[in-house]
């Protein structure tokens, strides 16, 4: 085959990555508009970033896992800031302003939970009962 001899997927990895003072690698490669890094692997299958990262100098990735970010920085790339967990522990850990909500020990729309104002549905998630009783009053007045 002709043409030049393709680079190792490690340096035109390593390339895109700027390390910073606090010790995040950040990608400053290809962005997708959710915030992680796109990166094309030496068999040009598109990954993100940090999961690249994490695999050639962590290990593979083992299964019924997914990589968590432990410096809340998605475009870092720095394996030692990237930890394999499970799905639950990864949006227990996150900053989805539910997940923060109910860390706090409050629903998304701030009332305090307490056994009284919550719930289970058949399903086994809490839910509110002040913010079920709103709901119910709206379609209520609404028809």
């Amino acid at each position: 085959m002709k043409g030049p001899k393709p680079r190792p997927a490690i340096d035109r990895f390593m390339e895109k990555v700027e390390r910073s003072d606090d010790g995040c690698w950040n990608w400053r490669g290809a962005i997708k508009p959710n915030g992680y890094g796109v990166f094309s692997d030496e068999h040009r299958k598109q990954l993100h970033a940090h999961r690249f990262a994490y695999a050639r100098f962590n290990g593979s990735i083992p299964d019924g896992t997914v990589i968590d970010h432990l410096c809340r920085n998605r475009r870092c790339v720095n394996p030692d800031h990237l930890e394999a967990v499970t799905t639950a522990v990864n949006l227990k850990r996150g900053e989805h302003p539910n997940m923060v909500a109910h860390a706090a020990g409050t629903c998304r729309r701030g009332h305090v939970l307490t056994t009284e104002n919550s719930g289970v549905r058949r399903d086994g998630r809490l839910y509110c009962r002040a913010c079920r009783n709103q709901r119910r009053r709206q379609t209520y007045h609404a028809n």
